[in-house]
């Protein structure tokens, strides 16, 4: 259950990324490998369901798989925590002056113009391929201390109204 739970935060901290339109929709497949070797597959759908205008609130549902577990959830997402399509394709176009370098990714759900940008928090090395996409990331590959890997690739994506 403690790999779920890190899935499961590492993917909701990237809502920050998102378009902000209902019907806006990802999945993403990959494979977490512990260092024991054990390998995890796991799939995310990420969709935002709805707006409550008098909030300025989007509903998010996102629903994780890491092996044999399973999670569906669902929460209210502030507008302004939403970055824009426009800012997205900012930071791709800018991508070499935000310390990132550019690259194509092509991945089950097309061919991508990206911006490649690395992340280390101590317990984890973590490169983005950051793309015009709801939610932003293209792919991510990640390699922890302790020899961990997971890579996650978007195999499908919808773009809302």
């Amino acid at each position: 259950m403690k790999a779920i739970g890190f899935f499961v935060a590492f993917l909701m901290s990237q809502a920050a990324l998102a378009y902000p339109a209902v019907g806006d929709y990802v999945k993403y497949t990959g494979e977490i490998k512990l260092a024991s070797g054990e390998r995890l597959p796991l799939t995310a759908e990420i969709e935002l369901t709805a707006f409550d205008a008098a909030k300025n609130a989007y509903t998010v549902k996102s629903m994780f798989s890491l092996g044999d577990q399973a999670e569906t959830t669902e929460e209210a997402v502030d507008a302004i925590d939403l970055l824009s399509s426009s800012a997205i394709r900012g930071l791709v176009e800018n991508c070499v002056s935000n310390g990132g370098q550019t690259s194509e990714a092509m991945v089950p759900a097309g061919r991508f113009d990206v911006c490649v940008i690395g992340q280390s928090d101590g317990q984890a090395k973590t490169t983005y391929s950051i793309g015009d996409v709801p939610f932003a990331i293209v792919k991510s590959e990640s390699v922890a201390t302790d020899g961990s890997t997971s890579t996650i690739i978007l195999q499908d994506v919808r773009f809302g109204r």
